[in-house]
């Protein structure tokens, strides 16, 4: 099944909540529709209320975009830490080894800018720093930089990799979480459009009791919250 392969055309949340007043009416109606199907009964109700805490259990497509969100910025703001670390060691470089391009080029002044743009670049320049700044470390610290500085670059390395390394996981995770709500969203669908064409039936002659189960349609307002199917 395709990720975002809906069996239906409102939204998640219509669906729902056609499907919560169903299942509060159908009690009080079940010898109607067991009349007509007779098997049709309270295992029926039962199994549709299970079936919409499944949907619930699930992640929404909302809160799952936000969790994305949140490692997105995760990974920026440990980006922006190193680049700062960056600018402060180099600093020093400059300062400590004014006359000596090729020690400045060992700390990746010839590199950094496609690092700032490259997380997975950025994660390996900050190793290259750690490294090459512990080397030399006597000489920044007599320069005047604070050695707390240089001491927690590999922190900041490991700090950005693991963020990355979250990220990536979210995104593959991401397809199977809304695919699993999808597959549930459609058997609750496919349980509510059994009930509402028994009640075209059954009701035919009585439109009050037939406008309880009718199946919900898109609105039709342009760009209405109930016509978009995200994924």
């Amino acid at each position: 099944m395709a990720v975002n392969d809906r069996d239906f055309t409102i939204s998640d949340g219509r669906l729902m909540e056609y499907g919560t007043s169903v299942a509060s009416f159908l009690p009080d109606d079940l010898a109607d529709f067991s009349a007509f199907d007779s098997t049709f009964n309270h295992s029926f109700i039962d199994n549709l209320r299970e079936s919409m805490e499944d949907v619930r259990a699930v992640k929404s497509d909302d809160v799952v975009v936000d969790e994305q969100s949140e490692h997105t910025d995760k990974v920026r703001e440990k980006m922006e830490q190193c680049n700062e670390a960056y600018t402060t060691v180099a600093f020093f470089v400059r300062k400590a080894f004014d006359d000596n391009r090729s020690v400045q080029n060992q700390f990746g002044m010839n590199d950094i800018s496609e690092a700032r743009n490259n997380q997975l670049k950025m994660i390996q320049f900050m190793q290259s720093l750690a490294k090459t700044a512990a080397r030399y470390k006597d000489q920044l610290v007599e320069g005047g930089i604070n050695p707390e500085v240089i001491d927690t670059l590999p922190q900041l390395s490991e700090e950005l990799e693991d963020a990355n390394n979250r990220q990536e996981m979210f995104k593959k995770e991401r397809p199977g979480i809304t695919q699993e709500r999808v597959k549930r969203l459609n058997k609750v669908y496919h349980m509510l459009s059994y009930v509402s064409d028994i009640a075209k039936i059954i009701y035919a002659d009585n439109p009050a009791q037939l406008n309880k189960y009718k199946m919900p349609t898109p609105r039709t307002s342009t760009d209405s919250e109930d016509d978009l199917i995200t994924s």
